[in-house]
């Protein structure tokens, strides 16, 4: 989520063992309607869905909760070239809420898959496969062109 909504919803960042440019993190929280403790798939789906969601005011959400939250860079790709960043990005270039979803997947192995991994499960599900890279420049694309002094 960009940092100024996460203030919106009086949400505060963990701190950091790492160095500034890392992704920050933000404590996790439920959405206070979960059917259950919070952890089941379903009640993260809703949980996301709340905190996506622009009329969540901060008394909606329990701390702490089972949803990891992350802050994006207030300019974006521009600012950071990060995969929170990418999901800001792709959510305002598709007209959407600038907040979404971002895991990692995970191989047989057990271990988090790498790119020839992601390359092949896209391919066999057909799905579209972008870069963080790619889209930060495209990004920078679309800013407006300085004019020589």
């Amino acid at each position: 989520l960009p940092k100024a909504r996460l203030k919106e919803l009086d949400i505060e960042s963990l701190p950091s063992r790492y160095r500034a440019t890392d992704t920050p993190f933000y404590n996790p929280v439920d959405a206070k309607e979960v059917e259950n403790s919070g952890i089941s798939p379903k009640d993260r789906a809703y949980t996301i869905r709340k905190v996506i969601d622009p009329n969540t005011k901060p008394s909606d959400l329990a701390r702490p909760g089972h949803v990891m939250l992350l802050g994006a860079h207030a300019d974006g790709l521009v600012g950071r070239n990060g995969h929170t960043e990418a999901v800001v990005e792709l959510c305002q270039l598709a007209g959407l809420y600038p907040g979404g979803l971002l895991c990692e997947l995970v191989s047989d192995s057990g271990e988090m898959m790498n790119a020839k991994e992601l390359k092949a499960l896209a391919r066999r599900f057909e799905i579209p496969v972008i870069t963080v890279g790619a889209l930060a420049e495209f990004a920078r694309s679309l800013l407006p062109k300085k004019s020589p002094s």
